[in-house]
């Protein structure tokens, strides 16, 4: 298992309610979210787990946990580690059950339910279905720290700067037997520029007092 470590910089607003941290823009772009895929495939075709699938097996996407204080594109994040599985064959990707990482098509119940309706000539029949043996999951949390204005002397001319962690844990679980196949863990750390606005003196206060809240 491999653990990466990206570092790059932003600029985010930070709004307090109720004496917590959150922020009001996404934090990963396109460019992020596919090179940490990138890294999860790389990690995931090189695994044991992998090389021993001899036969195809279908896999479900499951719940995506978005635990930090940002807007995550969870189902983009969700389907990019999965494109060389499919594109090996070793792996087909069901839209019948899914978490919140797939919206499972609503049209698979809904021409289930037609089958005893005279106007439709061919009928799916019961047992068509295929359930998946393996789902992929993810855990994603982060930390928020207020830099040390006194750090260095960038800091020190605009001390509204924050450092935040992300941690991503993707897993893929052995639906037959509850084992937990493969996994992959990753880091993020982002330097954030804060915006000098905030709507009371509170919100100031909350990043200066050192409220940056952390989510495990």
């Amino acid at each position: 298992m491999k653990r990466v470590i990206f570092t790059l910089c932003v600029f985010l607003s930070i709004y307090c309610l109720n004496g917590a941290d959150f922020l009001s823009q996404e934090i990963l772009d396109s460019k992020d979210l596919e090179s940490l895929a990138q890294r999860a495939q790389e990690d995931m075709l090189d695994s044991v787990f992998f090389k021993d699938i001899s036969t195809p097996q279908v896999i479900a996407l499951s719940d995506f946990a978005n635990l930090t204080h940002f807007e995550l594109d969870i189902q983009t994040l969700a389907r990019l580690p999965l494109v060389s599985l499919r594109d090996s064959g070793k792996f087909s990707l069901t839209g019948a059950i899914s978490g919140n990482a797939l919206n499972a098509d609503p049209l698979l119940d809904g021409i289930r339910a037609q089958r005893n309706k005279a106007e439709f000539q061919d009928i799916i029949p019961k047992g068509a279905l295929l359930a998946p043996t393996y789902s992929l999951s993810a855990r994603i949390s982060d930390s928020l720290a207020p830099l040390d204005s006194g750090a260095d002397s960038k800091n020190a001319q605009n001390p509204q700067k924050v450092r935040t962690n992300l941690s991503f844990i993707f897993s893929i679980t052995n639906l037959k037997t509850g084992l937990i196949e493969w996994d992959y863990i990753a880091h993020i750390s982002k330097e954030a520029q804060i915006e000098g606005y905030y709507k009371s003196q509170n919100e100031r206060a909350c990043l200066a007092g050192g409220n940056g809240a952390s989510v495990k």
